[in-house]
């Protein structure tokens, strides 16, 4: 048991330093160059004409296939689609490509 916990004690200590230096520069407001974790967007669509698990993957593996999308989850039960990106000038994008399969995309009224 001591030989594992010896080999254990090593492992972390060769890792901490790794890992301290990985956080070395958080919190620091940036002044070592590095730069903000990066926004994301989220936007609700409503979508029309989908009927079948098929037509949510459809949709779900487009739009994630986009660069700059973070995240995608489409219901089937509530015509939505719920979309995460990086930059939200790829809104255009991403309704354009729903549009492409098919479907009728909007955003819903509040």
């Amino acid at each position: 048991m001591s030989r594992i916990h010896a080999a254990t004690t090593s492992l972390l200590l060769g890792i901490a330093p790794v890992a301290i230096a990985s956080l070395a520069g958080c919190g620091n407001g940036g002044s070592d160059g590095a730069s903000a974790p990066a926004q994301v967007f989220t936007v609700t669509y409503s979508v029309e004409g989908m009927h079948c698990d098929g037509c949510v993957a459809a949709i779900t593996n487009k739009v994630k296939g986009l660069k700059g999308v973070t995240a995608c989850e489409v219901s089937l039960d509530e015509h939505r689609a719920v979309i995460s990106m990086a930059d939200p000038t790829l809104e255009p994008t991403i309704e354009e490509t729903i549009k492409r399969l098919g479907y009728t995309v909007a955003k819903p009224t509040s």
